[in-house]
């Protein structure tokens, strides 16, 4: 039975001096286990979506009629906010992320607690302790660690910022690995558009030749023209898809553990068990 908070209050103004060292001691404690949890460090770049590709989306926009047949059955896209998803998709895509921890070979370093290093080889599952280690992890580890513990990708639709997040171990590793990104997003969105424009030019070149419509020609033209303008920003533009406006620079302080938070929680909850230890004597004793 829980006694009243008279009572409680009582008992704890009475061995407020036991209380405090208890939760003293469980702070000590709490912030001394903080230094046994790896750090991690979180690295940003924020990028703006997406200069060129919107300017030459916008070459396209105001065709009308048989213009914009042809634009559709060339397969080119004038709706910018459809370029704009694609190049968040890219950003998030299980493809990129696989890529890059193919080429890094990040695997024996995204599970390092699996990797022996001395040996240059994974531990197996018998020889580690209480099966701690589940052998040798596969491609589809790598991509789940590195999506849901690593990184994130938050976009603001108003501004059309996007925020790229790297939290790793590693400061200096978790800023190149953010730049890196960027540079892969960018590289990939660029050579598919140059990939689609070579395409739809090639298709509205032998629309010309077959057409002998004045205004059919007219608006072949006109795509060829616009498609053409569209390439030329994709071969030229780096920063295709996302400028970067602030690059990830090596982060200085920790994301996590916060040693602060540690010890608050330490000397609350060694407060709380030490305040309840006190009731339970004193109700004990009154029964006895």
């Amino acid at each position: 039975m829980i006694p009243p908070a008279p009572e409680i209050g009582r008992l704890a103004n009475q061995n407020k001096r036991f209380i405090a060292f208890a939760a003293l001691v469980t702070a000590l404690i709490a912030v001394a286990s903080s230094f046994l949890i790896t750090p991690v460090f979180k690295a940003e770049v924020l990028l703006l979506n997406s200069p060129a590709e919107k300017r030459g989306s916008s070459l396209l926009s105001g065709l009308g009629g048989s213009g914009a047949g042809l634009a559709a059955l060339a397969g080119l896209n004038p709706n910018s906010d459809s370029n704009t998803q694609e190049a968040i998709a890219i950003l998030k895509s299980r493809a990129l992320i696989d890529q890059f921890i193919a080429d890094k070979k990040l695997l024996p370093v995204l599970f390092n607690e699996r990797w022996d290093a001395k040996n240059g080889r994974w531990k197996s599952q018998d020889s580690t302790i209480l099966g701690l280690f589940d052998g040798v992890p596969t491609a589809n580890d790598g991509y789940e660690r590195f999506n849901k513990k690593i990184r994130r990708v938050e976009e603001d639709r108003r501004s059309g910022l996007v925020t790229l997040s790297i939290e790793w171990s590693n400061p200096e590793q978790s800023a190149e690995w953010a730049s890196e990104l960027v540079n892969r997003a960018n590289a990939l969105l660029r050579s598919t558009a140059i990939e689609r424009s070579q395409k739809s030019l090639t298709f509205l070149q032998e629309q010309a030749k077959k057409s002998s419509e004045l205004e059919v020609r007219q608006a072949v033209f006109k795509l060829i023209d616009s498609e053409l303008k569209r390439e030329m920003f994709a071969q030229v533009n780096e920063d295709y898809a996302f400028k970067v406006i602030d690059p990830p620079v090596v982060p200085e302080k920790k994301l996590r553990p916060k040693r602060s938070l540690f010890a608050i929680l330490g000397f609350l909850i060694g407060g709380a068990l030490s305040l309840a230890f006190v009731v339970r004597k004193n109700h004990a004793a009154t029964q006895g």
